[in-house]
Formats: structure tokens, C-alpha cells, sequence
């Protein structure tokens, strides 16, 4: 398998002095030492972790608070055996074919998971792939009124090019995606068919969902927690077939790093060792269920077990959907994703400046954590036009929390912000330090872009989009702008997720006592229809009048109704024949022949 080994990113550490410059200008300097994420690729997938750049070695950002755990339930309290097939939340088992995207296919194997789960979507869900696969992998846009314009990840081979978690999100979380199957349809067995999609397709998202989140999930329990409420967690694996035993069990106990991605959705604490392939089995029962992608002819009609003692498998995610209908717009300027991150001492915050297209409703939030365990303090403020800080008085909003998982989180606010067409605004993120026994020191991982690696991502960054206040290398408590500590510094990775504040226009037709009525409700700011039906009302009918007779033989009553007047009638018979002129003359016609008859005779 060949291996390609790269620098993607680095993390700033902490404790550095540098010259001053005007609050919020560049002009700062720093001497930086760097935390290296190398990465290695095998297959479908491209591994990573994280090295010194002064010793060589690998450094974990584990904490304290995440070794002590949290409210999640414990191994004991967990279903000894599940499989989220039974819940009704498993799609059907896809065919990556002949190409590299397992971990296109997994993480959207999730996604429709957590959507059926959170009932916007059904077992029909099939989000595509090869839509991920494409814009992910061509991540620039040109568009000068697009917040990402600038940012570029190309790859020459994007179905053939393994991918990660990371890669996806990247993408997911400006909203590139995700797009219905049939918009954007996989060619398994012939990959040069698919890709060149139009810019304009990028941010499709017929598919009704878009990403929420994407957490990595550190324990068992987690995990299996995970499957219980969502349905289904990715992560990747080393597979080959020497291992593989044909009853569809799998484990590995070898050194070869994870060249798949997979889907986990179920495990048996009890799943006999006896079922693994003889000569490598596991020394303990146990195992995940997986969902793959090599079509339903592959392992178990496309499931296998996995054991829990399979020394391969590592970066498992969860990952969760939202309805294109939470947020209607998402103010970013990360096009393809973070490859650093800047590691001080002692609690720093960053923050992105935005400006308000429409008068809209700030809802929500997003941005990334590093570390798990990670307290945030969310901020917003209200800017002048002329703004040299993120910050201005008091903030219109705090909030505070504390992430359980490192990853991608959308967060909503408390209480909507409403701004005013063409207003500037900032979304200020604190992170508090947390303790990392590498370091030996308390440090706040914050991710963000830079330029300067050979990683095969630019980034373009505009003056006064992106801050940091970072107390321990100003000394001063003053904002910077980002790239004032480095000129390869481009944006932090903060994002606002805003609706319309509506101003509709109602036309509406009353309902009837027999027809329906409506309201047809459009927005004169961004063009919103809703359509809004009302049923008819039906009669308010007084009592029947009492019967009278109405033709003969007949009886007739009415009632009416006191909203519109209709009158509605019902007639009975009375029970007597009635005989018309003819029948009569003929009846007096025969009696009298009759009678003359009699008489004569």
C-alpha cells in the first residue's frame, strides 16, 4: 500500500511575548513553536496525529475533566445486545464499488441514521456521495460574495483520494451538501462519469439536511450510548481479507494503520471468539455490527461483526443532522476546514465580525473543540461599522457550557439576537484552559486556518474578519487581529447561523361553511412562501321545522343555516296514493263500464 506521509497542520503553543501593536492591527511578533498533525494515507483513509515539533513525540489532548467522565450511563446500564437495524433507523447497504470514499459513504451513512431518528426524514433517505466526495475535494469558490471565497483543497482524483471525518465536515459545515442521491447519483465501477459539477451546485441541499454535528466519541459506552439515540457511529479500521472468516467475523491484532472507514450500528456482548477466523482470534467474546459499502453481495448481505478487541479500530465519530428549515442562513469564512491550532496558556477567546445581509434572528453557533471535556463561553456583541474590536459595551448575549466530546458543535443561543439589515455583529468564543499532562500546563486549544504548510490547502482571510485575545502572548489584554500573531494566520473557525426576521405579506381567503379558505404568507426580505390551508367551516344548522304538507302524498320539513342562510329540506311520504286526472277518469271509466255491464246482463 502506498504511504504518503504529510504535514497538514500546526498548533501555536503558549507563553511568548511580543511586540505591541495597535489593538486589532497586525504588527505583532512571536517566535512560535509548533504541534505537528501529520497525517498518513492508506487506502480510503487518511490517519492523523499529532507531534512535537521540538522532541518528535506524539502528544494526545486528553484532560482531567474528560478522564473523570460525565452523565452518560456506564457499560452496566447499557443493552447487552442492540442493533439499531430494529428501531427502523438503518438505510440500505451501499456500493462504493471500486473507488476510495468509504469515508463518504460512512459518514452519510450516519447522517441519514440521525435523521430518521430525529423525524425529518425516513428509511427512503439516501443522501449522495458522490456530491460530498466531488466538493469536498474542490473546496475553492470564486465567488467574491461568498464569506469562503479563497479557501482551496483540491485533489486531482476526489472518488480515489482517501478522505476522513475531518474532510467531510469540512465541507458539511458551510453547507455544502447534503444533496438527495438521485441529484448527484454514485458510478461505483466508473468514477471518471461523476465530478465537474457546476459552483452552483455546491450547496445543494435538496436532501432536507444539513450537518449539526460531528463529536468524537472516546469510550465504548459512549459509543454504544450513541448508536442507542442516533443510530449509528463512523470510524475506521485496517481490513484485508487474510483476517476475515467468512461467516462475516472480522479482527486484526496487527500494526498496519486503518485504511477503511466504517458504519457501527449494533453490538453482542456475547458474540462468541469461536466465530473469528481460527489462527487470529480474538481472546475475548464481543463485537460491533457494521454497516459497509461494498453492496449487499459483500459479508452478510453487506454486515459484519467486528470485534471488540480489533486493535485497529479508532476515530469514531457521531455525527448529527439538522432540517434545512432551523436556519436559513450561515455565516462563515472556512472553506476547507482547520489545520491548526493555537495552543496559550490560560483561557483565550477568538472571535469572528459579521455583517448582517438582511434584518435576520441570530439562533445558533458553530465551531470546533480540540480538547474533550472543553468549556466554552459563547459572546455576542453589536458593532459599529467603523469597529477596530470584536467587542463594543456590554454583550447582547452570554452563554456558557461544557462540551463533552472534541469536534464540530452547533450550539443554540438562549434567546434570538435580532439584527438590523447591513449591522455588524461578532460571535465571541472563550475557551477555558483545561490541564494536558504533556504540557504539564493548563492550555486552550483553539483551532484555526494557516497558511504556510505543505498540505495542499490555501486560505484567503479579508482585514477585520477574524480576533483572538490571547492574555498570554499580548501581556495586555487586547484584541488582535488573528493574523497580528502570524502572517500565515487566516480566520478561527466560528460561524453564525441566523433566520429571516420575516416581514410577511398575508393574503388571505376566508373559509366557507362549504369551501376551504387559505393565507398565502410571502416575505418581502428573502422570499418565503408559506402556504397555509383552513377548512371549511360547515353549517350551523338551526332545528327542523315542523313537517308540513308540501305535494300531495308528502310531507316536507326545512332548517337553516345561521351563518350563510343556505336552507335544506327533507320530505317524507304520507303514506296515500296519489292518482293523477288520467288515472282518475280511467278509474271512473271502468266503474261505470262495470256498472253498465252488470246491468244489462
Amino acid at each position: 500500500m502506498k504511504t504518503l506521509k504529510k504535514r497538514l497542520a500546526v498548533l501555536l503553543c503558549a507563553c511568548m511575548l511580543f511586540v505591541c501593536a495597535v489593538p486589532g492591527s497586525a504588527g505583532a511578533s512571536a517566535t512560535l513553536p509548533m504541534l505537528l498533525l501529520e497525517t498518513e494515507s492508506n487506502g480510503g483513509y487518511l490517519n492523523y496525529h499529532l507531534t512535537d515539533s521540538a522532541t518528535g513525540a506524539q502528544v494526545t489532548l486528553s484532560s482531567a475533566a474528560a478522564a473523570a467522565g460525565g452523565p452518560r450511563r456506564t457499560e452496566a446500564q447499557l443493552p447487552t445486545a442492540y442493533d439499531a437495524r430494529s428501531a427502523g433507523v438503518v438505510t440500505g447497504v451501499r456500493n462504493q464499488g471500486a473507488t476510495g470514499a468509504c469515508w463518504a459513504f460512512s459518514t452519510l451513512a450516519a447522517l441519514e441514521s440521525d435523521a430518521i431518528a430525529g423525524g425529518f426524514a425516513d428509511l427512503t433517505a439516501d443522501y449522495s456521495e458522490a456530491h460530498l466526495a466531488w466538493f469536498a475535494n474542490h473546496a475553492l469558490v470564486t465567488d467574491t460574495a461568498d464569506g469562503t471565497c479563497g479557501d482551496d483543497y483540491t485533489v486531482d482524483e476526489p472518488y480515489m483520494t482517501g478522505g476522513n471525518w475531518l474532510i467531510a465536515t469540512s465541507e458539511l459545515s458551510r453547507w455544502g451538501g447534503i444533496a438527495r442521491e438521485s441529484s448527484f447519483p454514485y458510478a461505483p465501477y466508473s468514477a471518471s462519469t461523476m465530478g465537474n459539477y457546476a459552483a452552483a451546485d455546491r450547496y445543494t441541499t435538496d436532501s432536507g439536511a444539513v450537518i449539526r454535528s460531528a463529536e468524537e466519541l472516546s469510550s465504548a459506552a459512549a459509543i454504544k450510548q450513541w448508536i442507542l439515540t442516533h443510530g449509528a457511529v463512523t470510524a475506521t479500521i485496517y481490513m484485508d481479507d487474510e483476517n476475515y472468516e467468512y461467516n462475516s467475523a472480522y479482527y486484526y491484532n496487527g500494526t498496519e494503520s486503518p485504511n477503511h472507514q466504517i458504519t457501527l450500528i449494533g453490538w453482542d456482548d456475547s458474540y462468541s471468539a469461536a466465530n473469528f477466523k481460527q489462527g487470529c482470534r480474538p481472546a475475548v467474546n464481543g463485537a460491533w455490527l457494521v454497516k459497509d459499502s461494498w453492496g449487499t453481495y459483500f459479508h452478510n448481505r453487506g454486515y459484519f461483526w467486528l470485534s471488540y478487541a480489533d486493535v485497529s479500530l479508532c476515530n469514531t465519530v457521531g455525527f448529527t443532522a439538522q432540517s434545512t428549515e432551523a436556519y436559513q442562513y450561515n455565516y462563515t469564512y472556512n472553506g476547507a476546514g482547520w489545520n491548526a491550532s493555537l495552543t496559550p496558556t490560560g483561557n483565550s477567546k477568538v472571535a469572528n465580525v459579521f455583517r448582517a445581509k438582511s434584518k435576520e434572528l441570530l439562533q445558533a453557533v458553530a465551531f470546533y473543540t480540540v480538547m474533550p471535556a472543553q468549556t466554552v463561553t459563547i459572546s455576542v456583541y453589536s458593532l459599529y461599522s467603523t469597529y477596530n474590536s470584536p467587542v463594543r459595551g456590554s454583550p447582547l448575549l452570554t452563554q456558557t457550557l461544557t462540551l463533552t466530546n472534541a469536534g464540530y458543535h452547533t450550539v443554540d443561543l438562549n434567546a434570538a439576537i435580532p439584527l438590523a439589515a447591513g449591522s455588524y455583529f461578532s460571535v465571541v468564543i472563550e475557551y477555558t484552559a483545561m490541564y494536558n499532562s504533556d504540557y504539564n500546563a493548563s492550555i486552550a486549544v483553539i483551532p484555526v486556518e494557516y497558511n504556510g504548510m505543505d498540505d495542499g490547502r490555501t486560505y484567503a482571510s479579508q482585514s477585520k474578519q477574524s480576533y483572538a485575545y490571547i492574555p498570554s502572548f499580548s501581556g495586555n489584554n487586547s484584541w488582535y487581529q488573528l493574523s497580528a500573531f502570524d502572517s500565515g494566520l487566516c480566520n478561527v473557525c466560528v460561524q453564525a447561523l441566523t433566520s429571516c426576521d420575516h416581514a410577511w405579506s398575508v393574503t388571505q381567503v376566508d373559509a366557507t361553511c362549504e369551501e376551504d379558505g387559505y393565507t398565502d404568507a410571502v416575505c418581502s426580505r428573502c422570499g418565503k412562501t408559506v402556504h397555509t390551508v383552513f377548512p371549511a367551516l360547515g353549517h350551523d344548522f338551526g332545528a327542523w321545522s315542523a313537517y308540513a304538507l308540501s305535494t300531495p302524498g308528502y310531507r316536507e320539513s326545512h332548517r337553516t343555516c345561521a351563518v350563510c342562510g343556505f336552507v335544506e329540506n327533507r320530505t317524507v311520504s304520507t303514506g296515500a296514493r296519489v292518482v293523477t286526472l288520467p288515472q282518475l277518469l280511467e278509474m271512473l271509466f271502468d266503474v261505470w263500464h262495470t256498472a253498465l255491464k252488470n246491468l244489462l246482463c
